[in-house]
């Protein structure tokens, strides 16, 4: 149950092995969530992609330090890509379809209910029975707690939007308190005269997003921005416990991320 990386490529794994499946979801665009879409070289050896889903490959970047210092760092060979998120997400799930997984996109779940042979999945229209449920729908979800798993203990606020540039040709990260206490800021350039500008922060995302969005403009970086920000939850923490009778929690929805980064499309 839903159709993110972690629930997509279960979804493809289980139904490449003979297995009925299903997958639920309550968005109509699969893929369609906020992320910069920079991506490890690692995944794209364990996952290829399509090279035109590939805005641009990445072996340098800038760390700006909180007293404005820049410090350039180089690699002879790619160690990231910026990939078209969306898309890339929606690649698993074709995938899936070919192996015989069926989709039901716009169906929000209300509630769960666990028997001893089986799971009930209660939709708005429907009810769908299943040996087994995977559970993917993502951070904050409440069918986490309905089924008495809670939700990590631990977790950050990411906000980003879409901007235009000028002159920003590679990944910049900014650090400092006075940035993104505890974490950074960053600007990743997908095509170009794009950027995705974004913070992760405890508290007062949204103020410390506009306040890092003017500080690029004065310094002529950013020209304009093209979307409004939006914030997301980051899990920093797993589940204590994963699973339960007949059900096993992936991907956002078990905490399953890079912590340090709160990168969740791989890890």
């Amino acid at each position: 149950m839903g159709a993110g990386p972690a629930g997509n490529n279960a979804a493809l794994s289980l139904a490449s092995k003979g297995y009925g499946v299903t997958v639920i979801d309550s968005r109509e665009n699969i893929g369609d969530k906020l992320c910069t879409g920079l991506v490890g070289e690692e995944c794209f050896r364990r996952y290829p992609i399509d090279p035109s889903l590939v805005y641009q490959e990445i072996n340098s970047a800038t760390v700006i330090s909180p007293s404005n210092k820049a410090v350039r760092f180089e690699t002879p060979l790619p160690v990231a890509r910026v990939v078209d998120r969306v898309a890339y997400v929606s690649s698993f799930a074709d995938q899936a379809r070919a192996a015989g997984a069926e989709y039901l996109l716009g169906r929000r779940v209300a509630r769960l209910e666990q028997h001893t042979d089986r799971v009930s999945v209660i939709t708005d229209g429907d009810v769908i029975e299943a040996r087994a449920l995977v559970l993917a729908a993502g951070f904050g979800s409440q069918l986490n707690r309905q089924l008495g798993l809670g939700e990590p203990l631990d977790y950050v606020v990411g906000v980003q939007a879409l901007v235009k540039t000028e002159g920003v040709d590679e990944v910049e990260v900014h650090l400092g308190r006075d940035v993104a206490p505890g974490f950074f800021a960053w600007l990743v350039p997908t095509k170009p005269g794009y950027a995705l500008a974004g913070l992760l922060v405890r508290k007062n995302a949204l103020e410390r997003f506009g306040r890092f969005i003017a500080s690029r403009r004065a310094e002529g970086k950013i020209t304009e921005p093209i979307d409004k920000p939006v914030c997301w939850g980051i899990p920093l923490r797993p589940l204590r416990k994963t699973y339960s009778n007949r059900v096993l929690v992936v991907g956002d929805a078990a905490g399953q991320v890079k912590p340090t980064t709160g990168g969740g499309i791989f890890y």
